[in-house]
């Protein structure tokens, strides 16, 4: 907003996510709960921090970017301005991690294979699937 200070009052008018294609929308708007309260600009510049470094620590978000601007409707409320904050999220891939091997070792072998999904819901969870299987052969003389 051209002209404000950290100090000048403001509340959150409107909130826009973007960018959320896999993930569901309530657990972006979970993160960004300390705006509801929020008063003044350096408020809502602080909680908006705050919420892009929690977005990036659950894994499933590259970036998480903030943009606050002069609400467009009903530009106040009363003598306190309001603002739209717009949010922008760049999601990862699904594929978190996917690996096999196979093992032989004097005649018994075995395989494993690991594949770990990430956000496959929408709800920020991670699945991992481990399976190894394998054959046991041996001989023993006296």
């Amino acid at each position: 907003m051209p002209g404000a200070t950290p100090d000048t009052p403001c509340r959150v008018h409107r909130l826009v996510v973007r960018g959320a294609e896999q993930t569901h929308e309530s657990v972006i708007r979970n993160e960004l709960r300390a705006l509801r309260t929020a008063s003044n600009l350096g408020e809502i510049h602080a909680a908006c921090a705050v919420a892009a470094a929690h977005l990036e620590s659950l894994q499933i978000f590259e970036a998480a970017d903030f943009a606050v601007d002069r609400a467009r409707a009903d530009g106040s409320q009363g003598d306190m301005p309001l603002a739209d904050v717009v949010v922008t999220v760049s999601e990862r891939q699904r594929l978190a991690t996917a690996s096999t091997g196979v093992h032989s070792t004097a005649g018994e072998g075995s395989m494993d294979a690991e594949v770990r999904v990430r956000n496959l819901f929408g709800r920020a969870e991670v699945l991992g699937v481990e399976m190894e299987a394998g054959q046991h052969k041996s001989n023993t003389f006296r």
